[in-house]
């Protein structure tokens, strides 16, 4: 019985995890485009990245920081990285890198 109740709630945690992580990733996707357009450039491959997750400690407590990577681009030839950071629940930074071009291995 214990051990039935064990696994719905580890099965319950994964879902909530997955849907919070999802609900970040969109929140990112849209703060990239909107980023990429006031910069009079164009969101790459419509699409942003987890790049990082971790525990980080601000002001005496313990936040999840979470960095969404991207690409965009001023002119069509070359593409530049973009950064989405979050520091718990608040968008801390959208940074797009325009100085140096992405080089793709």
């Amino acid at each position: 019985m214990i051990g039935n109740i064990l696994i719905l709630f580890i099965l319950a945690l994964i879902a909530y995890v997955w849907w919070q992580q999802d609900a970040f990733r969109r929140r990112a996707f849209g703060l990239a485009r909107e980023g990429a357009a006031r910069a009079g450039a164009r969101l790459l491959d419509d699409s942003v990245e987890l790049i990082r997750w971790r525990l980080r400690r601000v002001s005496g407590t313990w936040r999840v920081e979470r960095i969404y990577g991207f690409e965009v681009t001023a002119t069509g030839g070359e593409r530049f990285a973009g950064r989405v950071m979050f520091l718990g629940q608040r968008v801390s930074a959208v940074d797009l890198d325009f100085a140096v071009p992405v080089v793709l291995s």
